[in-house]
């Protein structure tokens, strides 16, 4: 069990307030106070079963304490940004009651705060406009007492998923040079009208998938109609599953719950390739469900000794932790294909027989 009040008593005690006297430490201070304390420590302490001591709800001083802690972050967040700025927040401080001087100056630095990140704001979109893409900004405010900082989206309108590849990479470069510490901006693809989740991506050291927009859902474009993409996903999950599998060979047939998952895959697999099939006998519907039999037509020799069982798996978890292989290359063109179709199939027609020529 994790008991987040006692953690939130310790980690206020012993590592927030003993390095409030030493400055070289706030950089870490305020990410440990907001990543920590006001993210994990105040949250979890909320949610303790409080009505076992009586209580209706967790106590009001809980809230008292992360309003204190944001504002102590405030303030180290505008120290670290200019140490000049102790003066003046002392000054800001001495201008009231004393019950309320933390409370001035916090505010004090969060309009310093505020006006260096409309600044910051104004300087990422100059430099990536210098470009020359076709770029829209999308900024969330972060909440403070939830331990939040501010976060960026930024939409890159797109004709072809051939073009969205070239202009990550320039994005990336480019705002490696003027994001602040901290910062992992959130770059999607728009195309032709319209976002394209499977392919947004959120610069944190590296490039990460994201598996939803969080808060920008519903200021981005509306996302593609994921006809045959969908159906290409969960098809392509149902092979991997069969796959992984099969490294139990026939033990696992003789376990019913195994048994159970597998023709379960099975079944997703059959259903997910007769939907696509349905969708029309065009040249790239055409490629994709020949692509997704064969390679269910490996999987099957998997299962049959006669290939290296769960070798499809395998070459799936090397890309997800970094690795490379000539097979996820493949599935990666076939679906940034059929993200193309299920925007213009004509146009992704062309492409197809772009890349056979």
């Amino acid at each position: 069990m994790i008991d987040h009040l006692s953690g939130l008593i310790t980690d206020i005690s012993d590592k927030v307030l003993p390095r409030l006297s030493m400055p070289e430490t706030y950089v870490q201070l305020s990410a440990y106070i907001k990543e920590t304390v006001l993210a994990e420590d105040i949250p979890g302490a909320r949610a303790q079963p409080w009505k076992l001591l009586g209580f209706d709800h967790s106590p009001d001083v809980l809230g008292e304490i992360a309003l204190a802690l944001s504002e102590i972050d405030a303030v180290l967040t505008e120290l670290v940004a200019d140490e000049g700025s102790a003066n003046k927040i002392v000054s800001a401080g001495r201008t009231g009651p004393a019950e309320k001087a933390l409370t001035r100056a916090a505010d004090w630095a969060r309009r310093q705060t505020q006006r260096r990140e409309r600044a910051h704001r104004k300087q990422v979109a100059t430099e990536l406009r210098s470009l020359g893409l076709p770029l829209e900004f999308f900024w969330a405010d972060g909440d403070p007492l939830k331990g939040e900082s501010s976060k960026l989206a930024v939409a890159v309108a797109v004709e072809s998923m051939v073009e969205w590849l070239g202009a990550l990479e320039e994005l990336v470069a480019k705002v490696e040079d003027v994001r602040e510490l901290g910062e992992m901006p959130l770059f999607v693809p728009v195309l032709r009208g319209h976002s394209v989740p499977l392919y947004a991506r959120k610069l944190i050291r590296q490039l990460h998938p994201v598996t939803d927009l969080e808060e920008f859902d519903q200021v981005l474009p509306s996302p593609l109609d994921q006809r045959l993409t969908g159906r290409v996903v969960a098809s392509i999950s149902a092979l991997e599953l069969c796959s992984a599998l099969s490294v139990l060979g026939h033990e696992g047939e003789l376990d019913e719950r195994v048994a159970h998952v597998t023709e379960g895959a099975k079944s997703d697999y059959q259903r997910a390739v007769k939907e696509i099939s349905g969708l029309g006998t065009d040249a790239v519907v055409t490629a994709t469900v020949d692509l997704l039999e064969g390679m269910a037509l490996r999987i099957e020799e998997e299962w049959r000794d006669e290939s290296k069982a769960g070798a499809f798996a395998e070459s799936m978890a090397e890309v997800v932790l970094g690795g490379a292989s000539s097979e996820m290359e493949t599935l990666e063109g076939a679906l940034m294909l059929s993200v193309q179709w299920d925007a213009d199939p004509s146009s992704a027609t062309a492409m197809l027989e772009s890349a056979e020529d």
